[in-house]
């Protein structure tokens, strides 16, 4: 909605711009479900050239709009999983 009512135009990034790994996500979801024993981390090897972490570069969403994430990675996982959850009930 930020971005429809200014005038940015072009390409931009949605995310918060904090860098966090595959590891660390799975391993959140992995307690936020009570099954952190189903992880088998480092089961797969990493593909060549494979980058460790992804991270948005926001600054022309936040600059151009004044947008702000409005969830942690925390509450959008427990979002999410709560989601998922009432969905298979």
């Amino acid at each position: 909605v930020a971005v429809l009512r200014s005038g940015v135009t072009g390409a931009g990034n949605v995310g918060s711009g904090e860098p966090v790994t595959v590891r660390e996500v799975v391993t959140r979801l992995g307690a936020m479900i009570g099954r952190p024993e189903l992880l088998r981390l480092g089961a797969i090897e990493p593909k060549a050239g494979e980058p460790a972490f992804v991270c948005a570069d926001n600054t022309k969403l936040r600059t151009e709009t004044g947008w702000r994430a409005a969830y942690t990675l925390d509450s959008g996982l427990a979002d999410t999983v709560a989601w998922w959850r009432a969905r298979m009930a």
